[in-house]
């Protein structure tokens, strides 16, 4: 994994960064696309998710101008949260897409999505609250969930 920060005025660096990460994927072959499909679809939902896109562009007010009480975060501070906060929408995404496949019980999702039941079980009420999940239906004592929208 590469993390850089270069400016517009080290074209140089710019270059040999990008080169040395071309080479190295290069090395590793092609991706393998259809088989990983699935997680593939979860990163591009997340992306486009709103709590992405506020946590991606809070940076500079939380490492720089400080919030409404004119505090920082080290940038080393947040880019922990920002790791944080991106696999949590990347894990809804996985449940939501799992549910969008069709309706699911709690124990299914988990197996679809490769998570222990009661962390999908807690991502399906955070979905539920959000208005993204609702409840299916039941088949006998087991309840489904759905996808909404």
């Amino acid at each position: 994994m590469y993390l850089e920060w270069v400016s517009a005025a080290e074209g140089q660096r710019f270059a040999e960064i990008i080169t040395a990460i071309t080479d190295e994927v290069k090395a590793q072959g092609p991706f393998p696309v259809k088989e990983h499909r699935f997680k593939l679809d979860a990163l591009i939902h997340t992306f486009k998710s709103e709590q992405a896109r506020w946590v991606l562009g809070i940076e500079r007010m939380l490492t720089e101008e400080g919030n409404v009480y004119g505090e920082t975060l080290d940038p080393e501070e947040y880019g922990k949260f920002v790791v944080r906060k991106l696999i949590d929408e990347y894990e809804k995404s996985l449940v939501y897409l799992a549910l969008k496949e069709g309706p699911k019980s709690v124990r299914e999702i988990a197996g679809r999505v490769g998570m222990k039941v009661p962390h999908v079980a807690e991502l399906v009420v955070d979905l539920q609250t959000k208005g993204k999940v609702s409840l299916s239906g039941h088949d006998g004592t087991i309840t489904r969930f759905a996808a909404q929208g």
